[in-house]
């Protein structure tokens, strides 16, 4: 096994197979590089493929500090040695630790795969306070609890990610080699909850990200996910149909088959000349090759802004000659801290008459204290002034009809099972301007 020495005198191990570009995979906490040795056997026809130990693990030097700064150190070092990775891939809390290293400018591959990062303070950068605290409160009770020498307690952090009962599911082995390494796990868990993160940092990531979730993981795992690849530059979702936070084994072969094809997708030479860090990253499916016209058919799952605007641009053309005005104009209000830190706001458009609400959101620290009114007194006061005497929008029966039926809106119809299960609300409001002071009294 290679032997990599990292700052501080310390030993990074890692195993190597393949030949290629280079795709550095990245494993979970507690483990080993062989969580990835089934991904990395196919991987390895046509890459060459390092999975390095984590600090603590299988010879790997314990990290000699809190945090994860010398974990992303070693990921660093490791490219400073083999050169920069086409695709860097981490699962889980090797996640968290390749998404750090790229972010504290440590390494800088073509391409970034993150599969199911457990990064729990991403929640508290989506403003998901309550939610964050709650799970903030779980993993300081397993570290607390680990540190202790309680051997059952690594089951709470399992059966967190992993869902109820699957840790008693686990062959024994698996359940034995959790409960022996607990202590590094917790360590980890704690270096976790000590990162942050923000969306100015994720948005200056340069190369293609892709994030993978498995469907059945926790709605946290999802809120995750969602908020990576949101927030970052050239990020996509993808999820993986019956699958959980155990994906590495139960889906290995789709994950190394979504990593070859970012990493194909990430190549120098699938860029024009210049631009090898410009293209953004997008799932796109072609249809069925030319047409008889000449034309292909593409299904994309993000599409380039340019080409939605040239949509948008085509409708407002051929609709101007009727209605003799542009519709489709963006209106916003949004509400931010002294710091200027976006806490809330709605997004909207005039439609030449009509006001239709898109988006409304508040951080959870923020509801139920006036603010969503105000806001929407706000949007509809500028759309008043801009010539709107209607206004509509839509809603979920899991989400905030009382809330519009209390500023006057009404359902004018509804769709069943949307999604399954719920209903969507279509409501309507007519916008009346407001009365013009009294006169002063003679």
């Amino acid at each position: 096994m290679p032997v990599l020495s990292v700052r501080g005198g310390g030993a990074l191990t890692y195993d190597e197979c393949g030949a290629g570009p280079l795709v550095v995979l990245v494993h979970g906490s507690p483990g080993t590089a062989r969580g990835w040795q089934r991904a990395a056997e196919r991987l390895a026809t046509r890459f060459r493929v390092v999975t390095p130990n984590l600090p603590g693990y299988a010879g790997s030097s314990a990290s000699p500090e809190p945090g994860n700064a010398y974990a992303a150190a070693a990921i660093g070092a490791l490219a400073t040695e083999l050169g920069p990775p086409r695709a860097l891939a981490g699962y889980s809390y090797g996640g968290v630790v390749a998404l750090q290293a790229v972010l504290r400018g440590e390494v800088s591959p073509d391409a970034l795969a993150l599969i199911e990062p457990v990064a729990v303070p991403m929640l508290d950068a989506l403003g998901a306070t309550k939610t964050y605290a709650r799970t903030q409160a779980v993993f300081d009770d397993y570290v607390s609890r680990v540190e202790a020498g309680d051997s059952e307690a690594v089951r709470t952090m399992v059966e967190f990610w992993f869902g109820p009962g699957s840790f008693e599911r686990m062959p024994a082995p698996a359940r034995s080699f959790l409960v022996e390494h607990a202590p590094g796990n917790a360590r980890d868990v704690r270096a976790t909850l000590s990162d942050r993160y923000s969306f100015d940092a994720l948005r200056r990531l340069a190369m293609p990200t892709l994030v993978v979730l498995g469907d059945r993981s926790p709605a946290v795992m999802a809120m995750i996910c969602e908020g990576i690849a949101s927030g970052v530059a050239h990020g996509s979702l993808i999820r993986l149909q019956r699958a959980n936070h155990a994906l590495m084994t139960t889906h290995a072969d789709a994950l190394a088959d979504l990593i070859a094809d970012l990493a194909d997708r990430a190549a120098p030479a699938a860029a024009p000349a210049g631009s090898r860090r410009q293209g953004v990253s997008r799932e796109r499916a072609i249809v069925g090759g030319l047409g008889a016209d000449g034309l292909a058919l593409s299904v994309e799952t993000q599409p380039a802004s340019e080409d939605v605007r040239a949509l948008g641009q085509g409708l407002t053309d051929h609709a101007l000659p009727t209605v003799g005005r542009p519709g489709f104009q963006p209106l916003a209000v949004f509400a931010r801290d002294a710091a200027g830190r976006l806490v809330g706001g709605i997004f909207a458009h005039v439609n030449w008459n009509w006001l239709h609400v898109s988006l409304v959101w508040l951080e959870e620290s923020r509801r139920r204290a006036g603010l969503g009114s105000r806001l929407l007194a706000a949007l509809e006061a500028a759309a008043i002034e801009r010539g709107c005497t209607q206004a509509h929008l839509d809603t979920f029966s899991y989400q905030a009809r009382p809330f519009y039926e209390r500023h006057g809106y009404r359902v004018f119809a509804t769709l069943e099972d949307y999604p399954t299960g719920y209903q969507r609300f279509f409501m309507q409001k007519t916008l009346v301007p407001p009365l013009p002071p009294p006169e002063a009294a003679p």
